[in-house]
């Protein structure tokens, strides 16, 4: 028991140290599978290699990444397509939202050319939620291997600047632990290539709750929930586009 809250403990002081974590990972990334690199089923490799086709095909049109799970794919339905071209108009979009994806998953595709040669203005990034609501990873560990990401973000697109959200708000037992994760973030970002944003306000009512038609299953929005998220990230988005180049 000492050891493990010993190990914790030096989690969290290493994540309010960093801001990020380099391209490549660190000895300590194989202390934790959230650290290490990994690929998800079958289905995931087919999308996997369907993006690689449209990266290829859009590169240097690609304006807007979205990276992150179940949550980001979502916005691949007709309805939340069209909503987010109407949102962000004339600017060419890249879905990198994968079911289930934990941050181990999402660092392999990273370092398996999902983002190669691209250059966007900007990348939306939110993760997590299945490392807390799976495997009820501790915060201090999704939170390293969200800085893990973001490190090789900027690696990658180094002219590019990013968002990173606060994971959405669940109704199960992950919540706390979700809270948790976000208290970490703001530490992760400098207000200069990294930005923080949290838009989990959108989603709630007078009571503090997510009524039942923004998140039916108390996890995933709806078409009306993606239109809370796209509208509060919109002005967000827009102020630090407008603000100096990142370099």
């Amino acid at each position: 028991m000492r050891k493990t809250a010993f190990l914790k403990m030096a989690a969290l002081a290493a994540i309010l140290s960093f801001p990020f974590w380099p391209a490549q990972a660190a000895p300590e990334a194989q202390t934790h599978v959230a650290f290490a690199p990994v690929r998800q089923i079958d289905w995931w490799g087919a999308r996997h290699e369907a993006k690689l086709r449209e990266v290829a095909q859009k590169g240097s049109e690609i304006d807007l990444i979205f990276i992150g799970d179940s949550i980001t794919q979502g916005l691949e339905r007709p309805e939340s397509t069209k909503l987010v071209a109407e949102t962000f108009p004339g600017m060419t979009v890249l879905n990198l939202g994968f079911n289930a994806d934990k941050t181990e998953n999402v660092l392999w595709r990273l370092r398996n050319g999902e983002v190669d040669g691209l250059t966007p203005k900007a990348v939306i990034v939110m993760i997590g939620t299945n490392n807390s609501g799976h495997r009820m990873d501790p915060p201090e560990i999704t939170a390293k291997g969200i800085s893990m990401i973001l490190g090789d973000l900027r690696a990658k697109m180094p002219k590019t600047k990013i968002a990173l959200l606060s994971i959405f708000p669940r109704g199960d037992a992950a919540h706390t632990n979700n809270q948790q994760i976000n208290a970490l973030l703001p530490a992760l970002a400098d207000g200069k290539t990294i930005y923080h944003m949290d838009l989990n306000d959108a989603f709630l009512d007078a009571n503090g709750q997510v009524p039942p038609d923004i998140m039916p299953d108390k996890l995933h929005p709806s078409l009306k929930g993606d239109e809370l998220w796209i509208k509060a990230l919109k002005p967000r988005l827009d102020q630090i586009l407008a603000g100096p180049s990142a370099s």
